[in-house]
Formats: C-alpha cells, structure tokens, sequence
C-alpha cells in the first residue's frame, strides 16, 4: 500500500489524503496522516500510513510527501498625481492574496519602485513600476502603476510700472509676486536712461534666479515725463518816446547740457507798451515755447518806461561804455541807455541820472 504524494498552496486547506494498493485487495481502510496544515510553511512533509482496519498479514506500508507550494500575492504599485512644481509622492504598494492573516509584516525584503517621469517633472502620464518584494512563503505578481504630473498653478511675476522726469535718475525697478510664493530673484531692465526722450519705455522682467515651472512674466512700463522749463523776462527800463529794446529771456531748468539748441519753437517776450506810452509799467509777456522734452513756465517781467531825459541826443551819435560811479563798467560800446536801472552813471567822464 503507498501513499499518494500532493501538493497544496501555502495557506490553503490540506488537500485529501489518497494511497494505492498493489499486489492484491484489501479489506478495511488504512489511515493516512501529515504533519503539514493550513499554516505550514513552504517545504515538504511525510504523508504517513498505517493499516488501520486492515488486517492482511503481509502488509508493506510506504509513505509520500506533501509539497507546500509559495502562495502568490499581487503587488500593485498604484496610481499618484501630483503639480510639477510638487515634490514626488511617496510610492506605497497595496497587496492582495495574503493567505493565514498574513500582512507586510511577513515581507523579508520590502519592494523598490521606479518611474519613467523625468526629473523636471515635465507634465504627463509616467508608469511607476515595483519589483524586489520577498517573504517565506510567496511569491509575488506585480502590477505596474502610473504617475500623472499635472501643469503647475502659475505664479505671476509683474514688473510695476514707473514714472521719471527727463534727465532724472532711472528709479528703482520693482516687481510684484501673486500665485504663490517663489525662491530666487528676477531680472528687470529698461533700456532707458536719464538722456533718453520723452515717452513710453518696457521694463523688461526675466526670470533670473527664480526656479518654478510655471512662470508667467509680465513686463511693466516707465514713462518719461517732461522736465519744466522756466522762462522768465528780464525787468527793462526805458525813457519815454524811446523804441522797446529787444527783450532778454532768461531760462533755468536745463537737463542733460542742454541749451537752447533744443528748442523746437523759442518763446517770446511782448509788450503792450510802444513808443507813444506813457511813463509806468508795463507787463513783458512770455508765451510760446516749445521742445520736445520740455514743459514751459513763465515769468513775466516788468517794462518801466520813465520820463525822457534828454540825456540820449547827447550820445546817440556815437558809442560809448557805462560805468557805476564806483568804477564798475556796466555797458561795453553802446549807443543808449536803455535797460539800465534807475540811478546815476558815468558816461563819457559825466553823470547821467537815470529814472
């Protein structure tokens, strides 16, 4: 009588013991035992025979082995999202098969994961897949996961917009973050100067230190605006039934070295005062300038027309200078008098009182 050999999976039930019997036929039923049960670990284990109620005399009993087979446990690696901009997601394998209450607590070795996503976290669909898990009494089927990397929420970085007066230092250049928050520095530039024109120039914002995925960058814009420029008339005085004579403009306020040179229209000085007016004042009105970097202010002056001297037929015929009585020439090869404020003069090696 022999035993029959089985074989069972690891955490299953004991398969039904079975035997043969060569050289004859029996009567009664042997009885056939195994160490092994449900919870046996992965190995071999006798199958016993005794005769049980067979009572035949000559009975040659011969054993067999039970093999407990591995049990197969399906590793999944699982399905993950994450943001670009996101560290990666810790990989965790779910089981299913355990046999016996059996948890990763069984595991001899834990399994390892790998993905095909590239290293900037570039936005797709990427397999994740597990492998290397081992433990006693398994053996393990694996499923390959994935990983999808999702565009990063933007993060907007504006260069503010700045105002400068022409021929004045270029401001300060700032920018403002919204989205989130962001490591590094930008880069901002203008190419404008403190010669540049009048107008509208980009202020430029590149991303400079600044590491994320999703930058938006928006440029911003500085404008110019003009410098003023004031223009006052010089206080003249004349003598009655005298011509005007011709007006000086004063400016202050130039830029950059600049002159009149600039002028696209040069202002100018009138008066209602002629010839005929009578002794008084009498306003010298500026108006009319133009440039292209330059807003206009001005000054008015004052014409003071006094009574005639007679004091000009003396001269007239020819040139002369005029000095202060304290020595100080004030007039170089003139031919009047006009312009020069009230008081007293030497002209000629003579005083001459001036109203």
């Amino acid at each position: 009588m022999k035993a029959a050999a089985k074989e069972m999976v690891y955490g299953d039930a004991v398969p039904e013991l079975t035997y043969t019997v060569e050289g004859g036929t029996l009567t009664g039923t042997p009885v056939l035992t195994t160490t092994a049960t449900s919870k046996s670990d992965v190995g071999e284990y006798d199958i016993t025979v005794a005769k049980g109620t067979i009572t035949y005399p000559r009975l040659n009993l011969v054993g067999a082995k039970l093999t407990v087979k591995p049990a197969a446990v399906t590793v999944s690696a699982g399905t993950y999202t994450m943001k670009q901009n996101e560290p990666r997601p810790t990989f965790k394998a779910t089981y299913s098969g355990w046999k016996n209450d059996d948890t990763e607590a069984v595991l001899t070795k834990e399994p390892t994961f790998a993905t095909t996503a590239p290293a900037d976290n570039t936005p797709g669909e990427y397999e994740v897949t597990v492998s290397g898990a081992e433990a006693k009494n398994y053996t393990f089927d694996y499923v390959a996961g994935k990983l999808v990397i999702t565009v990063a929420d933007a993060i907007t970085i504006v260069a503010t917009d700045a105002t400068m007066v022409y021929g004045d230092k270029l401001p300060e250049l700032t920018y403002t973050v919204s989205g989130g928050t962001v490591t590094g520095t930008p880069v901002l530039t203008c190419e404008a100067t403190n010669k540049s024109d009048v107008g509208e120039y980009v202020i430029k914002v590149e991303k400079g230190t600044v590491d994320y995925a999703n930058l938006v960058l928006v440029n911003g814009k500085l404008t110019i605006t003009p410098a003023e420029l004031t223009v006052k008339a010089e206080d003249v005085i004349r003598e009655a039934d005298q011509p005007n004579p011709e007006f000086t403009l004063v400016y202050s306020g130039w830029k950059n070295d600049d002159t009149e040179s600039v002028l696209i229209t040069k202002p100018v000085a009138t008066t209602d005062a002629t010839e005929l007016s009578e002794p008084g004042t009498y306003d010298i009105v500026v108006s009319g300038g133009e440039a292209k970097n330059y807003t206009f202010k001005y000054v008015n002056g004052v014409l003071t027309v006094i009574p005639s001297s007679g004091v000009e037929a003396l001269f007239m015929d020819k040139v002369f200078d005029i000095y202060t009585v304290q020595g100080t020439k004030v007039r170089t090869n003139v031919r009047t008098l006009e312009g020069l404020p009230a008081g007293i003069y030497v002209v000629n090696g003579r005083k001459v009182l001036v109203k």
